[in-house]
């Protein structure tokens, strides 16, 4: 008996896993009862994924100049209020200045073309370093945000920028090793 409770208890947690990581197949996001033939546990909610997205251009930032990472943009419609999980992750590199040879890069989430964070270095600041044989010159970063949206068309793009106040900047690589990743998720 002990065998059959131990196997029906696994099969049920790779089937709610199966399920809480449902991805949907279209920019439009049913709402959870819509999707749901049985009822969940208290406190799980199904997980969508809602789009992903890899930067395809290189990008060149200088001073406090917030630009669109290229191609990383989501779009989509939710058919009822739900949170979602913004991720991101790249590497970058310093553009040397006149005063500052290495520098700080800022990256930001935009939603529907509001800015979530600081306008100084946004959701995360990276310090990046000149190329000398002292020391490193890629330097990786990630973030996470976890928004409330209301039913309705969203889009959500990354940003990033230099240092503030000075001609240093940043860059970022769309090479496979560098390239910044969009990963939006819904529940």
């Amino acid at each position: 008996m002990k065998d059959f409770a131990q196997g029906v208890f696994v099969s049920t947690a790779v089937f709610l896993m199966l399920v809480a990581f449902q991805n949907c197949g279209s920019s439009s996001l049913p709402s959870l009862s819509q999707n749901s033939t049985t009822p969940l546990p208290a406190g799980l909610k199904i997980k969508y994924l809602v789009g992903t997205a890899v930067q395809n251009a290189d990008l060149s930032t200088v001073a406090g100049s917030w630009q669109d990472i290229p191609a990383l943009a989501v779009s989509f419609t939710l058919t009822s209020e739900m949170t979602v999980d913004v991720r991101a992750t790249g590497s970058a590199t310093v553009i040397s200045g006149t005063t500052y040879l290495n520098g700080h890069c800022g990256f930001r989430i935009v939603i529907d073309g509001t800015p979530l964070s600081s306008s100084v270095f946004g959701d995360r600041v990276a310090g990046v370093n000149e190329d000398t044989a002292n020391n490193g010159w890629w330097t990786p970063w990630s973030l996470e945000r976890h928004q409330d949206l209301a039913a309705g068309s969203h889009v959500i793009t990354l940003q990033q920028t230099g240092w503030v106040g000075t001609d240093s900047g940043c860059m970022s690589s769309a090479s496979d090793q560098s390239a910044a990743h969009l990963t939006v998720e819904a529940y």
